[in-house]
């Protein structure tokens, strides 16, 4: 943020850090470090949560491109004078901040942190490709994600349902967000890579198991229910907790039944046109 002009102090001044209900909370030093401290170890006083990219303003002016002499556009009001494909964005009057002039480091980095890993979260466990713990075993502890030998080898006996095989009596076999295992191991699948690396849908291990994100549309009779479903508002919100994508609304992928079949040679048996994977990271079909 510092090097791209986002903010006017080089010290360290954001982090990660929730609480017990998973809201962005400040860090504090107790006791505060004393100056020496700061200097020489680098020691910091306080870790505040990342703003909200919405609420920030550019850094450096000079990087919105403002011609001058025609109105300011107001958001969702198009110019018809406009020239084609030159859309006529520029600083807003109200100064900055305001008017979609944010600064685009902060947006940036918000996209960073969602489409990478961030291990000290655990895995949401809730659909096949979504399994796994955090920290180290988030790769080195193997989870039952993807049947396909390809992907997963001789862990693909184990199903994708994330359940156990543990021979411990006291994990249910038949409860899903277990590990195969309680056991660390180098021997690690591609699908277990996959639970990350998988983002925005289309590039990263996607494309190195030769899988890219459905289009929604390829073989869409079997997706989708005969007649259209238009869910409440309430159901809606469901949904898209699970998978935040948007068209899984009208598709039978939603449903956590239906979205298991997906991917199984049964179910790809119908297809004309492409064939699924057994892994549905985030609830998306591959």
């Amino acid at each position: 943020l510092y090097n791209n002009g986002g903010f006017p102090i080089k010290d360290t001044n954001f982090g990660e850090s929730y609480s017990a209900n998973g809201a962005p909370q400040s860090l504090v030093q107790i006791p505060q470090p004393t100056f020496e401290q700061k200097r020489a170890k680098g020691i910091l006083s306080f870790l505040d949560p990342l703003p909200r990219w919405e609420i920030s303003q550019p850094g450096n002016v000079l990087r919105v491109f403002e011609r001058g002499g025609k109105r300011r556009l107001e958001t969702a009001l198009p110019d018809k004078d406009e020239d084609a494909g030159k859309p006529d964005k520029g600083l807003s009057a109200r100064g900055l901040g305001t008017a979609q002039r944010t600064d685009p480091v902060y947006l940036g980095l918000q996209k960073t942190r969602l489409l990478d890993p961030t291990l000290n979260f655990l895995g949401t466990n809730d659909h096949a490709g979504d399994y796994r713990s955090s920290g180290c075993t988030a790769c080195h502890v193997i989870y039952a994600n993807d049947r396909d030998v390809r992907h997963s080898a001789f862990y693909g006996a184990a199903g994708n349902l994330g359940r156990s095989q543990s021979a411990d009596i006291s994990i249910p076999k038949d409860e899903s967000g277990h590990p195969i295992r309680h056991q660390l191991t180098s021997r690690i699948p591609t699908s277990q890579c996959m639970i990350c690396h998988m983002h925005p849908g289309e590039n990263m291990v996607a494309s190195f198991m030769g899988l890219t994100w459905w289009d929604n549309e390829t073989d869409g009779d079997k997706m989708y229910p005969a007649q259209q479903h238009d869910p409440s508002q309430s159901e809606e919100q469901t949904k898209l907790n699970s998978n935040p994508e948007a068209a899984s609304l009208r598709g039978l992928w939603s449903e956590q039944e239906f979205l298991n079949k997906t991917g199984t040679p049964e179910f790809n048996a119908q297809l004309k046109r492409t064939q699924f994977a057994d892994s549905h990271g985030h609830g998306w079909i591959f």
